[in-house]
């Protein structure tokens, strides 16, 4: 999942005078994200000292109003179950994650999201 875009930085930057490019290598923030930015800011007439007040995810939500800062919450598996499970003879991981995407549908039918095998076994 993609870092949501810190824009409150880009606008304060930006309006201290430093380039696009110097916030987006002193940051770490890809080039195109602070050009979208800026750009979005310019049209919006979006200043810091209209937004340092506000909290970044509402700033973002003023400038890209159609996205979202992804926040997936994902389903939590019960790992003291897993843990007692895997005890068993015969029980794998395999199992207890089909196990548990069957929970997972039974329980959302359609919406929430649920682990992968992949990030069931990590955790």
């Amino acid at each position: 999942m993609a870092k949501p875009i810190r824009v409150k930085i880009i606008l304060e930057r930006r309006q201290a005078g430093d380039s696009m490019h110097a916030i987006a290598s002193t940051y770490r923030i890809a080039k195109q994200s602070v050009f979208d930015v800026c750009k979005v800011a310019d049209s919006l007439q979006l200043t810091y000292d209209k937004v340092k007040d506000k909290p970044e995810h509402e700033v973002y939500k003023l400038l890209f109003p159609g996205k979202q800062a992804a926040n997936v919450i994902y389903e939590l598996a019960e790992y003291e179950y897993v843990q007692k499970e895997l005890a068993k003879p015969g029980v794998t991981l395999r199992l207890l994650h089909e196990e548990y995407l069957c929970h997972c549908k039974a329980k959302f039918i359609n919406c929430g999201e649920d682990y992968m095998r992949a990030q069931f076994n990590r955790n």
